[in-house]
């Protein structure tokens, strides 16, 4: 089997097993990496790992690679690879691109994120020693690549142009995403739209930040599912404290919102919303409510609809992407394989 095979189906047996034993591997424990991070909950890092579980089987993995023509090169080319720390393990995808394409790495972690990437990266030059050189992890300025990928803020975006930009790049910057919603959906279709808003507290770029509804719809129903499913959030102290900051900050300013308990649903036309809070934004009909998602398509990561399966995805699918389904719709390995 080819190394970049291998490579995939060790990551899928060490989380899998990871998920059944926590104390193998030697893996770090959950206590340890939801202190260093308190976003990085239990719940959340399993999710995690089940995501990766479930995508990285043998049909999946031979359909993604087998859609390239993987040509071996006389010099390897030198990733480096800026990760984000919004969520656990969020470089994931960037990180086994880079290995299927037999790249030498450098990683400069998050400080948000670094316990999980290194646990992991060590099971895997313990697994694989030929791949202990090529892959480091940087602490200080990295030095010396052909390429980057990196992954922030807009703010640390316009950054990464400036630094970057005589280099091969890929640079990510804030996205958002939208559900739009036709008033059809059936309770789990809502479950599965709650996930998609409320797991990882919201902050990845695949969280649903904003639904898209029609006039006059009635939110009863979602508010008392998504209720059900994520009130237990307002238990973790610093997502309750934002709920409770933008709370109070809404009250002062007289904005008109509603209240649900651990979360605060507003009418907005902007697609970005502050943890604990999710915009609304009304349509008169599907013409209008696709006239504006067109409009912002540059600003949205994803659409979740049961409406259209072949122009959107489905409730429950934004925190599970498709290994194809790359970040910004940009092909990652199609950009390694041209260095």
């Amino acid at each position: 089997m080819e190394l970049k095979f291998e490579i995939l189906k060790f990551t899928k047996t060490l989380f899998s097993e990871v998920l059944n034993d926590e104390n193998s591997n030697k893996f770090p424990g959950y206590d340890a990496i939801s202190a260093a991070n308190p976003w990085f909950t239990e719940d959340n890092v399993k999710f995690m790992f089940q995501y990766w579980v479930d995508e990285l089987n043998s049909k999946n993995v031979e359909n993604w690679l087998n859609a390239y023509n993987f040509k071996s090169k006389n010099n390897k080319p030198k990733l480096a690879i800026i990760f984000a720390g919004n969520i656990p393990m969020v470089g994931m995808h960037d990180l086994l691109c880079g290995l299927v394409c037999n790249c030498d790495l450098k990683l400069k972690l998050s400080s948000k994120d670094k316990i999980l990437p290194k646990w992991y990266i060590s099971q895997l030059k313990n697994k694989f020693p030929e791949l202990e050189n090529s892959i480091e992890i940087i602490d200080h300025i990295i030095k010396d690549f052909d390429a980057v990928i990196a992954t922030g803020s807009n703010n640390s975006g316009r950054y990464f142009n400036y630094y970057f930009e005589k280099y091969p790049h890929i640079i990510r910057k804030n996205r958002n995403s939208v559900a739009l919603i036709t008033g059809n959906e059936n309770i789990d279709e809502l479950e599965a739209i709650a996930e998609d808003i409320f797991i990882y507290f919201g902050l990845g770029c695949r969280s649903i930040s904003m639904l898209l509804a029609p006039e006059n719809y009635d939110f009863t129903s979602l508010i008392e599912i998504f209720i059900q499913k994520y009130d237990y959030l307002i238990n973790h102290h610093k997502y309750a404290n934002n709920y409770e900051y933008y709370r109070a900050l809404f009250l002062m300013n007289m904005s008109e919102f509603k209240d649900c308990g651990f979360f605060i649903l507003r009418e907005s036309d902007s697609l970005a919303a502050p943890m604990s809070v999710v915009n609304y934004k009304y349509y008169k009909d599907l013409n209008e409510a696709e006239s504006f998602l067109s409009m912002n398509i540059d600003e949205l990561q994803t659409i979740v609809s049961h409406q259209n399966e072949t122009k959107y995805i489905l409730p429950g699918t934004a925190q599970k992407p498709k290994l194809n389904d790359y970040s910004d719709g940009i092909d990652t390995i199609n950009f390694l394989l041209n260095l």
